[in-house]
């Protein structure tokens, strides 16, 4: 449709832009050979398309996938290390200060606060 509405376009537009349609890996490998019209470029990305080497998968020994479990305890006691249920949090926010070291928060005190880790 493009030749038919555009007859005055020469055949290297048509080739460098089904060129840049490509898949890098073929697209490296037509443009070496710079074909001169586009049933050529057609043909050879075609035979470069079956040839294309399979994507590399990560490898994992012995088909063995690793599984990590993030599940919480049901039951925890408080500790020191535990986080502070909302109420206090929402204590804190309303006075303006840490929740951790009980100083004037402001944006980016988790930098500088004392009490983080």
């Amino acid at each position: 449709m493009m030749r038919r509405d555009n007859p005055s376009l020469p055949e290297d537009y048509f080739v460098t832009s089904f060129i840049a349609g490509l898949s890098d890996y073929i697209k490296a490998h037509l443009e070496c050979h710079k074909p001169k019209d586009l049933q050529t470029a057609m043909w050879l990305a075609r035979r470069m398309e079956s040839v294309v080497p399979p994507k590399k998968t990560s490898f994992t020994p012995f088909g063995v996938k690793r599984q990590v479990n993030f599940d919480m305890p049901k039951t925890t006691t408080p500790t020191a290390n535990t986080a502070p249920n909302q109420a206090i949090i929402q204590e804190a926010r309303q006075k303006g200060v840490c929740w951790r070291c009980k100083e004037v928060w402001s944006p980016g005190h988790k930098q500088v606060c004392k009490l983080t880790q």
